[in-house]
């Protein structure tokens, strides 16, 4: 997994780059491949990269489009590449050489503050709309991907780990003391948004944040029970639809460039995962890396 980070200064003093580069040096040790760094006077973003598809060994993070007047860095692996190029007007040749990142900005472009929506896979980006003067986050819907902030009346800063928000100075390293003792007294209670820091929070799974230099928006853009109800006239098609659903989500995870790991629990859902990743694996031009590696880990 790759790290993000960034700094909105929304008011006061203009952004120091010190800072940045404190916040995205806490974070090295997910990127092992480099870090990048896009600033202008209020907002700084950076990315500290490990290359994960074919299309992110292309991808160039943080990205600024001048004409759109747009910046993005994100952590990202979107899925149904092709269904979401189709929506975009992305050509099979442009799509081809798009890494995840420019396909979420064309996105943002199209639909605005609703583009998570619209978006399948892993993801937690943050875009820089230089024209709104508004710095828009959006986490994935099941929350894989994280992304923790630090907000106050003078800045906006968020970070792919908390390490990231401590080491910018000013940032404090207080403990949230009543929310530690529910956690420990609640069988391990877990808050949406509250963390161990007083002065960090996360964004929730399947959530977006505008922050603008006076406004927050927090907006819930996904609700699992809102989803629509299937209905088949046969109880075998349930199953066919599950399998071909099952396959494409195994599908989709294999587009690595490293060695593909399964962790097998002893259970039927990861077994199934592992025999169902063998096959598209054994498939014809497949492209990926051959085989992979299994860890068993007997649960109790």
């Amino acid at each position: 997994m790759s790290a993000v980070f960034g700094i909105f200064q929304r008011r006061g003093p203009a952004l120091v780059r010190e800072q940045l580069d404190a916040g995205l040096c806490a974070l090295a040790v997910y990127g092992p491949e480099g870090q990048a760094r896009w600033a202008d006077t209020v907002v700084g973003l950076g990315y500290q990269w490990t290359t994960r598809t074919a299309e992110s060994a292309r991808e160039s993070l943080p990205w600024h489009d001048p004409a759109a007047n747009l910046a993005i860095t994100a952590d990202a692996r979107l899925d149904d590449r092709e269904g979401l190029a189709a929506r975009l007007d992305v050509s099979p040749v442009e799509l081809a050489l798009a890494p995840d990142s420019q396909l979420i900005l064309r996105a943002y472009q199209k639909w605005g503050h609703d583009c998570p929506a619209y978006l399948l896979g892993d993801f937690a980006f943050a875009i820089w709309d230089v024209g709104a003067k508004t710095l828009f986050c959006a986490r994935d819907h099941m929350g894989v991907r994280p992304l923790y902030y630090h907000l106050s009346p003078a800045r906006f800063v968020f970070a792919t780990d908390i390490v990231g928000l401590l080491a910018v100075p000013g940032v404090s390293s207080g403990l949230d003391e009543p929310y530690v003792a529910a956690h420990l007294l609640y069988k391990f209670y877990v808050h949406p948004e509250r963390t161990f820091y007083d002065a960090a929070r996360k964004l929730p799974p399947g959530h977006t944040m505008a922050i603008g230099p006076d406004t927050t928006r927090l907006a819930r853009y996904w609700r699992p029970e809102r989803a629509r109800d299937v209905r088949f006239r046969a109880e075998a098609d349930y199953v066919d639809a599950f399998r071909e659903i099952y396959a494409r989500a195994v599908r989709d995870r294999l587009r690595a460039v490293h060695p593909i790991g399964v962790h097998l629990s002893g259970g039927l859902d990861s077994s199934s995962v592992a025999v169902m990743a063998a096959r598209e694996l054994g498939r014809p031009g497949t492209r990926t890396t051959s085989g992979i590696h299994v860890e068993h880990h007997a649960g109790r």
